[in-house]
């Protein structure tokens, strides 16, 4: 190992002002992270972001056009060492007795600049950053192969038992080839004719409600065996990880709760609605029921039948406090189709859904590995050499790896398109249901937009939405967005004092077809949260899209939840929030008047993301 002072190895640049920049794709970083994207760069290449002001831990890896501004240096590397290997290293180093600040936490350059750093030689840099990358960038891929497989698995149950044009005998689909339809009295509309309406326990009738062993006897838990809780079914088709384990003493004392690997796992008290598959002999708590599919074929329907109910249905009160007992749980009406059609979908499923559970159970050993190996390999406690041998037992072959990130390219290309479509036909359906609303502008365009995604939809469709100012906000979409509308003449701008409305263009009449991709039901929710917002100014979707992301993030990240937590992470968000404290309160209760709570759906809002 050598050692070095920061300053021998790296140029520390200043941030400066950005006002006279106009919108664009060029990232735009403060201390905070990503604050917005810009039409102009200060620099062109790998660098070390290092924080002058505000979040001091906050330091980062980028690589590409980029400019931060006066809170954020940005630091360039020479031959001595490898940028992503500095990173790393600057990442695990605690810096707070560095804080020159009084009231706000700041960094000079010179407290940078006497950092000591011991490196190894360049070629060990090099390897060890491979290592570290190659594991960061597998998760990565991970977890958008299963955001998409997820998302071709929703849309062929859609295609199949919503729209109910799965393939009829001669392989066309049904209703739209004129299949036969019948009107349901339960359920007021029509479905397939000879497909029945039951209750959930006459079509599965083995449903388990959980159960906490005795929580005074600390010898029932600490063990080996799964305990589901509401957070672990959060965001997981399959449950992969617990917080909490059993002890075999605490899961044999109520041996009747035991449930099988590929029961489906319902939450039904406190935040209603969750629903993911057991990997494993599990027990869960009174906050689930579980039902345990005597017959295959019903596994993967339900899943995703329950999953719609509880979006849908009256059955979703939006409230976070709601419960529902096993008798109304198990008395869910449910369409059931024929055993032919059920028996196709989940034939047609399997392959996915097994993959996903793959791709998950990999990225498990690999955060594992990652946060261990991170340290351990920054102060050689650990060869590369014996790095590569753990990376191997958890990971594909590096062949396989590079093969399959050529393939997933270009789907990964056409999934994006399509996302972008259906996006930019919401979109524009929000806008087409808000002109003739005289407050209507951008900001209030950018909320509603959130709230829709995250509150009426919640479908995976490539959304990337940061914290900026006014709260929630996806710039790549928005900005690509407009650049075609606004060229086609769906729509104009006009600015009206602080107002920049949105307005009607001569082609307008071409943006009004939704192509089938939103159902009616979907198109009906969003039209009816535009409305509760109709006329009002910016201000009031501005505060409750920013409270319900906040909420969200809180359920993302398992926190506890409160008025007083929410009241402080609004006034966080930034600065600027402070002109709303009066108003905060009054918020929340309207929200959980027009239930419009969030349920955990989506990704954590953050004002940026490590590369």
């Amino acid at each position: 190992m050598n050692s070095f002072k920061l300053k021998d190895l790296i140029k520390i640049h200043n941030g400066t002002k950005y006002s006279h920049l106009q919108s664009g794709n060029v990232p735009l970083y403060g201390s905070g992270g990503l604050m917005s994207y810009v039409n102009a760069f200060l620099y062109d290449g790998e660098v070390i972001l290092l924080p002058r002001k505000g979040t001091l831990s906050n330091i980062m890896y980028f690589n590409g056009k980029i400019w931060t501004v006066d809170t954020m240096y940005y630091a360039t590397t020479n031959q001595k060492v490898n940028p992503y290997y500095l990173y790393c290293y600057l990442s695990i180093l605690n810096l707070k007795h560095l804080d020159s600040g009084s009231t706000l936490p700041s960094m000079t350059k010179s407290a940078y600049d006497n950092l000591e750093i011991k490196l190894p030689s360049l070629d060990t840099q090099q390897i060890i950053a491979n290592v570290l990358s190659n594991l960061d960038t597998k998760i990565e891929l991970n977890g958008k192969i299963n955001q998409e497989l997820e998302t071709m698995a929703k849309m062929l149950y859609d295609y199949w038992f919503v729209q109910f044009d799965f393939p009829d005998k001669n392989s066309k689909p049904y209703k739209s080839n004129g299949g036969k339809m019948a009107y349901n009295e339960e359920l007021k509309h029509d479905i397939p004719k000879g497909w029945e309406v039951k209750k959930l326990v006459e079509i599965e009738n083995n449903i388990i409600t959980g159960k906490t062993p005795s929580t005074k006897k600390h010898e029932y838990f600490n063990g080996e065996i799964p305990f589901i809780c509401i957070g672990d079914v959060r965001g997981n088709m399959h449950i992969v990880k617990t917080e909490m384990l059993l002890s075999g003493l605490g899961a044999n004392s109520q041996e009747n709760k035991f449930i099988p690997k590929g029961a489906i796992c319902v939450t039904c008290i406190a935040t209603v609605g969750l629903v993911a598959f057991a990997s494993e002999n599990s027990q869960t708590n009174q906050q689930l029921n579980t039902i345990v599919c005597n017959n295959f074929e019903n596994r993967y329907y339900l899943y995703f039948y329950l999953q719609n109910y509880f979006k849908f249905s009256n059955a979703k009160t939006g409230n976070t406090f709601a419960n529902m007992n096993k008798g109304d749980f198990s008395s869910i009406k449910v369409i059931k189709p024929n055993e032919k059609t059920l028996i196709n979908f989940s034939e047609t499923l399997k392959s996915t859904i097994d993959q996903i559970y793959i791709n998950l159970k990999e990225n498990e050993q690999l955060s594992k590995l990652r946060d261990w190996l991170l340290p351990m390999l920054m102060n050689g406690q650990v060869t590369v050499k014996q790095a590569e041998e753990q990376l191997a037992m958890v990971a594909e072959p590096q062949a396989v790896y590079k093969k399959e990130k050529i393939v997933k390219l270009s789907i990964s290309q056409e999934l994006e398109e399509k996302h972008f479509l259906k996006r930019k036909i919401l979109a524009s359906y929000i806008i087409n249901q808000s002109l003739n609303d005289s407050q209507f502008g951008d900001v209030k365009f950018e909320k509603l937009l959130h709230l829709a995604d995250y509150y009426v939809i919640q479908r995976n469709l490539g959304q990337k939405y940061f914290k900026k100012a006014a709260g929630p906000y996806d710039n790549t979409f928005t900005y690509a967005y407009f650049q075609q509308v606004l060229k086609a003449k769906w729509y104009y701008k006009e600015r009206l004092g602080n107002l920049n409305r949105i307005k009607a263009g001569v082609n307008q009449s071409k943006s009004i077809n939704t192509y089938g991709h939103f159902s009616q039901e979907e198109l009906n929710q969003v039209n009816e949260l535009i409305n509760k917002f109709k006329n009002s100014n910016y201000q009031i979707p501005e505060i409750i899209s920013t409270l319900y992301a906040v909420w969200n993030n809180r359920m993302l990240k398992k926190q506890a939840i409160t008025d007083e937590l929410l009241k402080e992470d609004f006034l966080n968000w930034d600065k600027q929030k402070i002109k709303y404290i009066d108003r905060i309160q009054r918020a929340l209760t309207w929200m959980r008047e027009n239930k419009i709570i969030p349920n955990g759906w989506g990704n954590v809002i953050e004002k940026a993301t490590k590369k």
